[in-house]
């Protein structure tokens, strides 16, 4: 976990966000896959606006066999309509996570984003097109921990997977 957690902090390869890019190579040598190949599983993840833009891509293609989401900005404007308007394409695995005081902001609009993830979610989880669905509750607030919630929805996934 210590060299995964290193690449979830790397920010020399994305402008300025939490994340990294790795090879199929790489990722057997960290033990995150077993193989290279057509058959792997590929995952979409994304913290805060890159939550949303996972999200966003669950109901656009149907190349990703999992998403995670961790304090998605489902507080967007038109976001939760969008959801409810528009079929999620065929997806094995969806983790959403949301820090329990981020529905405590001042912030008008961000206020109602606890009462938007779990709408996203009930609608997520009575889907046929997707097997599995996960809301998780963490500490604290949307700036807490932003890395520790992303690999605890790539460990969750890998879980599944196995």
């Amino acid at each position: 976990e210590i060299g995964f957690r290193e690449l979830m902090t790397n920010t020399k390869e994305l402008a300025t966000d939490v994340g990294t890019v790795i090879s199929g190579a790489q990722a057997v040598e960290m033990g995150l896959i077993d193989q290279t190949g057509s058959g792997n599983q590929i995952v979409l993840a994304g913290y805060s606006l890159a939550g949303l833009f996972a999200l966003y891509n669950l109901f656009r293609t149907d190349k990703y066999s999992g998403i995670i989401a961790c304090s998605p900005s489902v507080w967007y404007p038109g976001f939760v309509e969008y959801v409810h308007q528009t079929k999620p394409r065929p997806c094995r695995n969806v983790y959403l996570s949301l820090g329990v005081r981020e529905e405590m902001s001042r912030n008008p609009l961000w206020r109602n984003v606890g009462g938007q993830i779990r709408e996203v979610y009930d609608y997520l989880e009575n889907d046929p097109s997707i097997s599995r669905t996960v809301l998780e509750w963490n500490e604290g607030g949307h700036f807490h921990d932003p890395q520790g919630r992303l690999i605890k929805g790539v460990l969750w996934m890998k879980e599944e997977w196995e």
